[in-house]
């Protein structure tokens, strides 16, 4: 038979769950996408953490079924099912074979309405979530990573990772995290998304039979993030035997703003390996300054930031940051060719629509584009965007983002603060005040 791919099927069920159904016969299977406002976005201040391991528990019991049933259930059909959480969404996941899309749906919406969270298995992965936790100091990136996050979103629960806050999961009790989910999965705030070889009318009873009775209505409030105007040094000593620096440029956007296509596109001509300006200017200039760099955006629900980050020795780390400061700059005074910005612009489509072949990337786009108020089901409105960008448009959104640096380091032995500070136009003699004086 000829390959089907449908425009997607949408409704919303009496309790305000938005429902995605797309027909695609590539393969004989289907993803399934519960998505719903959560994460540290419904996590409150000072209980960092709870989100995700409540989500992190869904499917480790439910229904009076336990954990190993379930699994081997799962394992028999071929099937995946998994749940968690992150900086904006909580959310269930699973795949199955066509055959047995029924079954596997009758899973995630049991995990979802009928969660156990027995204790035994609590027992079992508090301990894990914990470790993970404290473990994140263990490599550089995700150290100067935290850091930054208690720098730039500090009084706000995005100032941890989604794994939250360590001594905060280990008071967590299975009661807690069955009161958090009971109060926080809002179907007005949710989206079920199936892709596959499925049939939506035949779905949509279904459907509506076994998630009508979620019935939270927690409205997540999303927030904004912290607000910075002027730059700021933050260094923080480590034991690891070298110097990370992360800048985070502002102000940040939310998913649905008409720069994000535009900032992602400059982000590419940033941060591409080989031929990014931020490679060429600390590793391909002469001798290399740093191990490893890039950028990416922070983004979503709540407007976030950019950041581009790098890892070096202490005496190598004013030159590597005057390299970067220098490269901003360049961005923001336009310095760009026509075929820089056209290598940006495929390079960055190519990894966005390849991303969008397989039935769980396209399940996954549709929930939280919807979540996101983002409307481009096929991809259609992406590529025209990315073709519409201009170099205009480009130096516009550098200008508009791309500034009042913040600046966190680590470092084993002391950094020229005086340079660094001078370098993104700080007074040189508060250099001093910077330094804490031990490892938070």
């Amino acid at each position: 038979e000829a390959v089907a791919t449908d425009e997607p099927v949408r409704f919303t069920l009496d309790n305000g769950l938005r429902v995605i159904l797309q027909r695609s016969s590539v393969v004989p299977a289907a993803a399934i996408d519960l998505y719903w406002v959560g994460g540290l976005l419904a996590d409150t201040r000072g209980q960092e953490g709870v989100a995700n391991a409540s989500a992190a528990m869904l499917t480790r019991g439910f229904a009076g079924r336990s954990n190993s049933d379930i699994a081997a259930q799962v394992e028999s059909l071929g099937a995946s099912l998994r749940s968690g959480g992150g900086n904006n969404t909580s959310f269930i996941q699973a795949s199955a074979l066509a055959e047995d899309l029924d079954t596997v749906l009758g899973l995630v919406a049991d995990a979802a309405t009928e969660p156990d969270f027995p204790a035994d298995e609590w027992a079992r992965l508090q301990p894990r979530i914990v470790a993970g936790i404290e473990a994140r100091a263990d490599r550089w990136s995700t150290e100067v990573g935290d850091h930054f996050r208690r720098a730039y979103y500090g009084g706000t629960t995005w100032e941890t990772a989604p794994t939250g806050d360590a001594s905060v999961v280990a008071s967590l009790t299975p009661d807690d995290l069955a009161a958090f989910h009971r109060a926080t999965l809002d179907p007005e705030q949710a989206v079920l998304a199936i892709v596959g070889d499925i049939d939506p009318d035949a779905l949509r009873e279904t459907i509506v039979d076994r998630f009508s009775h979620i019935a939270g209505d927690a409205a997540i409030a999303i927030g904004s993030s912290p607000k910075h105007d002027s730059a700021q040094l933050i260094v923080h000593p480590t034991e690891k035997p070298l110097a990370a620096v992360v800048i985070g440029l502002g102000p940040g956007i939310t998913r649905d703003d008409p720069d994000y296509v535009p900032l992602q596109v400059l982000s590419n001509m940033l941060s591409a390996f080989p031929s990014g300006f931020l490679q060429q200017a600390l590793r391909g200039e002469g001798p290399g300054l740093v191990y490893a760099s890039g950028g990416y955006m922070t983004t979503g629900l709540r407007d976030g930031n950019y950041n581009i980050l790098f890892n070096t020795s202490a005496e190598q780390a004013p030159e590597a940051l005057r390299r970067v400061m220098a490269v901003v700059d360049r961005v923001k005074a336009g310095d760009f060719t026509d075929a820089q910005i056209a290598g940006a612009k495929a390079r960055f489509l190519n990894d966005e629509l390849a991303g969008k072949q397989a039935n769980s990337a396209r399940a996954t786009n549709l929930a939280l584009d919807e979540l996101y108020h983002v409307s481009d089901s096929g991809g259609q409105a992406l590529l025209d965007r990315v073709q519409a960008v201009t170099a205009d448009e480009l130096q516009r959104v550098a200008q508009a983002h791309f500034n009042d640096p913040i600046v966190v380091a680590i470092s084993q032995d002391p950094l020229d603060e005086a340079a660094i500070r001078e370098i993104i136009g700080l007074p040189v003699e508060q250099a001093a005040a910077t330094q804490p004086a031990a490892i938070d």
